[in-house]
């Protein structure tokens, strides 16, 4: 198995058999994404009873709502700019405002954090997307919000997986460099570590099908995350990072090596999983060991 430098990961064919559009489309079918691949990798038996036994979630966090609401906003933003039309920021932070009210009103009973109230919230997420208004440079947006859904396979034209790997490039822009650029934009707790961007499985698996989809090379497209943080201050920071061809091929194995452990059920807990403390399969994951270490049973008891 290798990569053909001159167009990217995949055979001539990438991409080409999926003739739908969006990202609500390409979910109804089996696929990968950077979301399940992540939950694997940093919690086994987190994704078997999402993913496998699709078990009801214990609770219903509000971060997710946080989030998709501040992706609205900062996409409508964008297709402005892509179109040359100028904004007030206050429009862009109210219609965060309205997009975290339709999430709220249709999540139904919300769980939130210590100290946090719908309306702390609401203020949070307008401060980033003034921040953002204030802080985004001068750029060419190309594209906002890109559906993409690509089969893995090697340039030898085997399919390793038959499931399509999907998800959507926030943004595709000319940077200051005239080289075309992925974006995505993160909210974060805190300031990124320095090489965090560089260890992100996101930035892989976007730019192994942004190059297998379009037939590019690999260094003629970069990546940078966006990332806002959600302190009494927020700040916005660009995090730039590179892939390798070997590591679209580890990727490649990663999806083999997962879809093995699937067939054999072999999922176990992370305890020290970074999202161990808000799981929404907290006591399910707690009664794991006591059903004979068989995720299944959950699913025959619920």
């Amino acid at each position: 198995m290798h990569f053909d430098k001159r167009i990217g990961p995949g055979s001539p064919t990438s991409g080409k058999e999926y003739n739908m559009s969006t990202l609500a489309e390409y979910r109804k079918m089996p696929h990968w994404s950077t979301s399940s691949l992540a939950t694997f990798v940093n919690c086994s038996l987190q994704y078997a009873f999402r993913y496998v036994y699709h078990l009801a979630p214990e609770h219903n966090p509000v971060a997710p709502l946080l989030g998709r609401s501040f992706h609205k906003a900062a996409t409508w933003m964008a297709a402005k700019r892509k179109k040359g039309e100028a904004f007030n920021p206050a429009v862009a932070e109210d219609f965060f405002s309205e997009s975290f009210l339709v999430e709220c009103k249709s999540a139904g009973e919300i769980s939130f954090g210590d100290g946090e109230t719908e309306s702390s919230l609401d203020w949070q997420g307008r401060s980033l997307i003034a921040c953002l208004c204030e802080s985004w440079p001068d750029e060419q947006v190309l594209e906002t919000a890109t559906a993409f859904c690509v089969p893995l396979i090697s340039y030898g034209g085997i399919r390793l997986s038959e499931k399509p790997i999907i998800g959507e490039l926030d943004l595709l822009v000319r940077n200051a460099e005239g080289k075309t650029a992925i974006v995505d934009w993160k909210s974060a707790a805190r300031k990124w570590p320095a090489d965090k961007a560089d260890k992100e499985l996101q930035a892989t698996v976007y730019l192994y099908s942004f190059c297998a989809e379009r037939r590019v090379r690999l260094d003629d497209v970069g990546f940078r995350f966006d990332v806002l943080t959600k302190t009494k201050v927020p700040s916005y920071m660009q995090y730039h990072t590179t892939r390798k061809y070997d590591d679209l091929h580890r990727l490649l194995w990663l999806v083999q090596s997962i879809e093995k452990a699937i067939k054999a059920e072999s999922f176990i807990p992370n305890q020290n999983s970074f999202c161990c403390s808000d799981c929404v399969y907290g006591s399910a994951c707690e009664e794991w060991h006591r059903r004979q270490s068989k995720t299944i049973s959950f699913a025959k008891a619920s």
